[in-house]
């Protein structure tokens, strides 16, 4: 059995064979650019989170900075300002590191102390926190050579 293709049945099939080689390529195309900007987005918001991140860590350290700079003589900007970072950190971390924070300011101890609390945040904040311990955090106080769990 032989078949004989005329030239419009010739054209009409390697046309067709064309139009489904370029709608395979076209589809082929749409879903490479769908998974790189899929993975571009994952990226982007990682990066976004961990700039916020770095960010809540800052006002913790900018807190502890002021907490320990406030003395019964220190200007009401300076209470105002320690007050106000207190209270961020009172709407967006944890209950339970909040408390903490509370506790190492207000009654510290070897389970609730300043180093404890920025332990506390690290693992809140990063993905990969490690296995930092408070006697591994260094400060820079009076004595502090001594190396107590509280710096003065």
């Amino acid at each position: 059995m032989q078949f004989i293709l005329s030239t419009t049945q010739l054209v009409l099939a390697v046309s067709g064979i064309g139009i489904i080689q370029l709608l395979a390529v076209m589809w082929i195309k749409a879903r490479l650019e769908a998974a790189i900007k899929s993975e571009k987005d994952r990226i982007l918001e990682e990066y976004k989170y961990e700039i916020r991140a770095r960010e809540q860590a800052a006002k913790v350290a900018e807190y502890f900075s002021y907490y320990f700079r406030l003395k019964s003589d220190s200007s009401e900007a300076d209470y105002r300002k320690a007050n106000q970072l207190a209270w961020e950190m009172a709407l967006w971390l944890p209950e339970e590191t909040y408390k903490l924070i509370s506790k190492a300011v207000a009654n510290p101890s070897d389970e609730a102390n300043i180093l404890s609390a920025l332990v506390s945040v690290r693992k809140l904040l990063l993905k990969n926190p490690g296995d930092l311990t408070q006697n591994e955090i260094f400060f820079h106080a009076p004595n502090a050579g001594k190396r107590s769990n509280q710096p003065s």
